[in-house]
């Protein structure tokens, strides 16, 4: 993330994002979010929990020096757009066409879109778990393929296996932004 990111608000999927299921990710998690706040972005988070369910994880980014600019949690179900509109409102966003939504959930993408914000799908991520590494290569394969395809058919506008894969995405956004395209 050297360059500028055309992106002035983030919304992270709370549960299937930021939640890391291992240390490997939690690291790629704080690391993202402080290239954000050391940049000037905004980020918030998106739950479709009534009353946070992650509130140790908020508490544990806070003592890292991460204050989220948005936090929506279980307003109105998803995939209704109420919830990402409520996010722009508390980071008194200016424009949908700068804001970027990272999703593990095909359900806050097909929100995302429906709110006509930019979104970037994650395939494996809420899947990282004990379980997922229980999984022969195979099984791991196909659960991927899967949730690519959900994702998609939700109408991200790209999908990545990891956030460590974002930066290829985020290239690709920023070139479709520069021709004009709108979310």
């Amino acid at each position: 993330m050297a360059s500028p990111l055309p992106f002035r608000l983030w919304l992270f999927d709370l549960q299937g994002v930021l939640q890391a299921t291992s240390e490997k990710d939690a690291h790629i998690s704080r690391h993202l979010l402080q290239q954000l706040q050391q940049q000037g972005i905004a980020w918030g988070w998106l739950s479709d929990q009534p009353g946070v369910q992650s509130l140790a994880l908020l508490e544990t980014l806070a003592q890292n020096g991460l204050q989220p600019r948005a936090g929506v949690a279980g307003t109105v179900a998803w995939p209704a757009p109420h919830s990402c509109w409520q996010a722009l409102q508390q980071a008194q966003a200016h424009s949908c066409r700068q804001t970027l939504v990272i999703s593990a959930t095909p359900l806050l993408s097909q929100s995302a879109r429906a709110a006509g914000l930019w979104c970037i799908g994650l395939a494996r991520h809420a899947q990282a778990d004990r379980h997922w590494l229980s999984l022969d290569k195979q099984r791991q394969h196909d659960r991927r393929s899967q949730a690519t395809l959900a994702h998609y058919a939700a109408g991200c506008h790209s999908v990545v296996e990891q956030l460590a894969d974002l930066p290829g995405s985020l290239h690709d956004l920023a070139q479709r932004l520069q021709r004009g395209e709108q979310p």
